[in-house]
């Protein structure tokens, strides 16, 4: 799967196997984002505190904020899970909207891993078990496939 412009569209081809993944780890991720607690590793990844020295002004901003911030990446999912095909067509905001889920999946599968700038994907693979290399494996691809998606808006 490789995404690509054609004239105003940015279009890609995915294997079922790819297609259940996908929408498996969104699912998730827009699941964990409606659901979930601010005491979550995962949660806080893709929820930062702007003010990380006032907690008080951060759960302020937090009180304005979180609940709009919430409803757009569960929108950004909701355009992923509608739009995912064999044959998938985007719009250029449709793609956007990819760019902004598949990131939000990356954060939180990268979270959970523990990826940080030092990580080595192929290393880690090599070293991980069964569960720990399917994850990885599926980051690896995450990254590729935003790679591409970056590459066909520009």
């Amino acid at each position: 799967m490789t995404f690509y412009r054609k004239g105003d569209e940015i279009v890609a081809t995915f294997r079922p196997e790819e297609i259940d993944v996908l929408r498996m780890v969104v699912t998730q991720v827009s699941e964990l984002v409606t659901e979930g607690l601010r005491a979550d590793p995962v949660f806080e990844r893709l929820f930062p505190d702007i003010y990380q020295d006032n907690p008080v002004a951060a759960a302020e901003l937090r009180r304005y904020t979180e609940d709009d911030l919430k409803q757009a990446k569960v929108d950004a999912a909701a355009v992923v899970l509608d739009t995912l095909d064999e044959h998938t067509t985007l719009t250029v905001e449709q793609a956007d909207a990819w760019l902004r889920a598949v990131n939000d999946v990356r954060l939180a599968l990268g979270t959970r891993l523990e990826i940080g700038d030092d990580f080595d994907i192929e290393e880690e693979y090599e070293d991980a078990d069964d569960e720990r290399g399917l994850q990885i494996s599926v980051y690896g691809y995450l990254s590729y496939l935003q790679e591409s998606l970056i590459d066909s808006l520009t």
